[in-house]
């Protein structure tokens, strides 16, 4: 058996990363830690908590819809699932921190740090890189519907959404695989007690420098692109929706006017549905014909809008995540390791809520939603 001699593995005070130390830490140490034990494990511990449970809520409330009912409903269940998975790593990622910070002891038979990292840390990169894509194509999928309305129908059909969302998956959990499965747990003897301990460690294939960077940059890439998907596709969004606002009010004018100045208008518009009724019967024709395209276009408004709140809630929730990354590991701007790890505490705390608050915007902007919810404690009239 191997004898582990690397102490920064058997220090569990020792972060596993400490990327441009500087030498004098920006804080104290006893202050840093109770900010992250009261951050990450009773601020985001209990937010990812409630996030799985509305999670769950939305799969289950989805379902009754029919998953398959339309494209949107598709999408936001994948959201849905990741979303759930992502509140769960970092739940796992709160008890797991918990028990290295204040339970650890040289008597245990696993290093937790190691199994922290690669149980919690790296797999949440996975899913949380899935969420941000799911979110672009959620935004892409109102953008071509604004764009071309009379294909979109055609091109985001709830099965090739499905299909869409299944290699979302697939090609970013493969993009990560290779370098997550070379770590491997291994039994190492333990210095300090002369004990075997369980060590999650690199093994088999030993990266270069050139396929760690590629590696990186990749992943810097898709992350990046898609959150500036994103922010282009929510600002046009939000564009459309002011114009509709004036769209709509100058062509209720119109409309009005029209009635009331050129009634002939009208005969005319009656002669064209059909040659056998009535004036007043082709008028409630051309009435309802108005009021189903004006719910329509309600619809839509209200889809387009909570789709932009959806968009909205990513942007702001992964602003830190996307100074982060852009920093430290596009720019490497040198840090000290408490000041990286401050700054983690609030892209896990802000990623968290991005998981976990989306039930409120389907239960204020969906009516088929809202109903669905509150038919569990509204008892049926008769």
């Amino acid at each position: 058996m191997d004898v582990l001699h690397t102490p920064d593995l058997l220090n569990t005070s020792t972060p596993l990363y400490d990327k441009h130390p500087l030498e004098d830490p920006p804080f104290d140490e006893q202050i840093y830690y109770l900010v992250e034990t009261v951050m990450r494990i009773a601020v985001t511990g209990t937010i990812s908590l409630s996030g799985m449970i509305f999670n769950v809520i939305n799969l289950i409330v989805f379902f009754r819809l029919g998953i398959f009912s339309d494209s949107n409903t598709v999408c936001l269940t994948g959201l849905a699932i990741t979303d759930f998975i992502c509140c769960l790593l970092v739940f796992w990622g709160s008890i797991s921190l918990c028990i290295l910070r204040h339970f650890n002891s040289p008597d245990y038979k696993w290093h937790v740090a190691s199994f922290h990292l690669n149980t919690s840390i790296r797999p949440r990169y996975i899913f949380t890189q899935t969420a941000c894509w799911l979110t672009a194509y959620v935004a892409i999928e109102r953008f071509v519907s604004i764009v071309f309305p009379f294909n979109a129908k055609y091109i985001y059909t709830p099965k090739h959404t499905f299909c869409a969302v299944c290699c979302i998956f697939i090609v970013l959990t493969c993009a990560d695989y290779p370098q997550y499965t070379l770590n491997f747990p291994r039994w190492f003897t333990n210095p300090a007690n002369n004990e075997s301990i369980l060590v999650y460690v690199y093994s088999g294939i030993t990266f270069t420098h050139e396929m760690r960077l590629a590696f990186n940059y990749t992943y810097i890439a898709l992350r990046l692109t898609s959150f500036v998907i994103v922010v282009v596709c929510n600002a046009i969004m939000l564009l459309r929706l002011s114009a509709r606002k004036f769209i709509k009010s100058s062509s209720s004018g119109a409309v009005s006017a029209s009635t009331n100045d050129a009634p002939s208008t009208i005969t005319a518009d009656c002669t064209t549905i059909s040659n056998t009724t009535t004036v007043v019967g082709a008028a409630e024709e051309i009435n309802k014909s108005k009021r189903r395209a004006a719910k329509r276009q309600r619809k839509e408004k209200r889809i387009i809008a909570m789709v932009s709140l959806v968009c909205s809630l990513f942007i702001v929730c992964y602003i830190p995540d996307t100074y982060a990354t852009v920093t430290y590991y596009l720019l490497f701007v040198p840090h000290h390791r408490m000041v990286h790890d401050v700054t983690m505490i609030f892209v896990f705390l802000f990623e968290t809520i991005n998981s976990s608050l989306n039930i409120f915007i389907y239960y204020k902007m969906n009516s088929r939603f809202r109903k669905q919810l509150s038919s569990w404690w509204r008892p049926k009239s008769h």
